[in-house]
């Protein structure tokens, strides 16, 4: 993919993933995730997508983990009732 010189890759990727109607964008790179979020806040898409890492996914997936209405831990560790 060519890009005009001082083009950033991340904001090229946002803009993708939004013209696809996509809500979320995950990575499992840290350094990836700090330079997407930092395109949202600079293409003031906060409230049309949102930047997780995929063990934000995997945790979202299992049953109540993190949801404000479980009683499961909330401090990120999905962990299942005894």
């Amino acid at each position: 993919m060519e890009r005009a010189k001082g083009e950033r890759l991340s904001d090229l990727r946002v803009e993708e993933a939004l013209s696809t109607g996509a809500t979320v964008l995950a990575t499992s790179c840290p350094y990836c995730i700090a330079m997407l979020e930092d395109s949202v806040r600079t293409l003031n898409a906060d409230s049309r997508i949102k930047i997780k890492d995929v063990t934000e996914l995997v945790c979202e997936s299992i049953e109540g983990c993190g949801r404000p209405d479980s009683d499961k831990r909330m401090d990120g560790a999905c962990v299942p009732e005894p």
